[in-house]
């Protein structure tokens, strides 16, 4: 359903709380937000107790390639906002700078959702934080000191990029990222490359340093983190039998 028009109050408060404005990144997109149109309104299910509809927004007369859900992004937020009398469930993610993929799934037996109880957002996350929504443990890797850190929380077996100088968290798929962890770990157990939660529940047997690998095969190759990230690979020792060559051949 094409339907170009403005967000409304409703939407355009929902999507606000999962972008908090303390945070530059979070601002930037709430203000190219602020003055978007609605170019395409479609419905995620039929399901006559949750309303489930996604929005692409862009500025006015932009046009959008039909097939433009190929190319989002990884979701930049996604939250929970709890009413008296309703919950409302969001993802953002964009396509490019401009033009953002808005997910609601809302309760829509009641027309008011009443007095706004709490909001809950991977975006207010910080290092140093426990996991949002249920407060558990968080495992964190510094990817690029003082730039990027990984963050793992296996309770809430979600993984997720923190960026400091916007104040982003990138969601990560855990498929994808620990497709990209196995094959750079020459992991090839059935049982083990098959079950993306094994890195939740063996989270010990893995490294930072595999994290980071991880992540740089998982960038390289998906190409859905617009992130600066090198692999630096670890000098090989040599053997024992590589230094005694060596020693002989300087002897002669």
């Amino acid at each position: 359903m094409n339907s170009e028009r403005k967000i409304d109050a409703l939407e355009k408060q929902w999507i606000y709380a999962i972008l908090p404005e303390n945070k530059p990144g979070y601002k930037s997109i709430r203000d190219k937000i602020k003055n978007a149109f609605v170019l395409r309104r479609q419905p995620l299910s039929d399901d006559p107790v949750q309303d489930s509809y996604k929005l692409i927004l862009a500025p006015e007369s932009c046009t959008v390639n039909n097939t433009a859900d190929t190319y989002a992004t990884t979701p930049i937020s996604t939250g929970k906002i709890k009413y008296e009398n309703m919950e409302v469930y969001l993802a953002v993610s964009s396509f490019e700078d401009d033009v953002f993929e808005i997910e609601i799934s809302k309760d829509q037996s009641n027309d008011s959702p009443g007095k706004l109880l709490n909001v809950e957002t991977f975006a207010k996350w910080e290092p140093g934080m426990k996991a949002p929504f249920d407060n558990s443990e968080v495992r964190e890797i510094e990817a690029v000191k003082n730039k990027y850190t990984l963050a793992i929380a296996p309770a809430l077996k979600r993984i997720w990029l923190y960026e400091y100088a916007t104040g982003i968290n990138y969601l990560i798929p855990l498929s994808n990222f620990f497709n990209e962890l196995t094959r750079s770990k020459n992991i090839q157990s059935p049982e083990i490359v098959g079950n993306p939660n094994y890195l939740f529940t063996n989270l010990n047997k893995f490294e930072d340093a595999d994290f980071i690998r991880g992540l740089y095969f998982y960038n390289k190759y998906i190409r859905r983190l617009d992130i600066d990230l090198e692999l630096k690979e670890k000098p090989k020792r040599k053997s024992l039998f590589s230094l005694f060559s060596l020693l002989k051949t300087k002897k002669r």
